[in-house]
């Protein structure tokens, strides 16, 4: 419970912003990507196309 309490109380980031900020960007871009490939499924197609990335 102390460490609880030193961690709430202080406002220094556990984490840095830079390897944060990196796998942010990170699973953004998985996410895209992944529904534009079921929006290429969905019409059939194995190929992405822009419109793909537009609709997801």
């Amino acid at each position: 419970l102390q460490e609880i309490r030193k961690y709430q109380s202080s406002t220094r980031l556990l984490l840095r912003p830079g390897p944060f900020a990196r796998l942010a960007a990170e699973a953004f871009a998985v996410w895209l990507l992944e529904d534009a490939y079921l929006c290429s499924l969905h019409t059939r197609q194995v190929t992405l196309f822009p419109k793909d990335l537009q609709l997801a």
